[in-house]
């Protein structure tokens, strides 16, 4: 009994998928990032926490890099001191004396999607295998 392989249709096949895999992660990334833009601000829009002024709602924003092998999507509060403080609670105001209850509209928003997410990442997946 004789087994053959044949290394260079493997490499070739290899060298392809790999070629192929970084822009549909960082699409896949961009994607995910929307979806959990779009998320936050549902949760800001009374669903958690309700919209006043509409300040934390619009300084909601996303951003996806690509360094190296590495992919990273990051969505944030820009330029509103209070965002924090709403999303994990705590003490604040004169002498820590108000308490704010956790929200968490922005830091639930990764578990709330958690399947959304996977089926984004599945979806790229199987178009680098094809």
């Amino acid at each position: 009994m004789k087994l053959i392989v044949h290394y260079l249709h493997i490499d070739r096949k290899l060298t392809r998928i790999s070629r192929r895999i970084s822009p549909l992660l960082e699409n896949a990334m961009k994607q995910i990032g929307n979806v959990l833009v779009k998320e936050t601000k549902r949760n800001l829009s009374g669903r958690l926490l309700r919209k006043r002024s509409g300040r934390l709602f619009n300084s909601i924003k996303t951003e996806t890099h690509t360094r190296g092998d590495t992919i990273r999507t990051r969505v944030w509060s820009e330029d509103v001191p209070y965002s924090a403080i709403h999303d994990r609670g705590g003490r604040t105001g004169r002498k820590h004396r108000t308490r704010i209850k956790a929200t968490r509209y922005m830091s639930k928003t990764v578990q709330d999607k958690r399947r959304q997410i996977n089926a984004i990442l599945q979806r790229q997946l199987k178009r680098v295998l094809k």
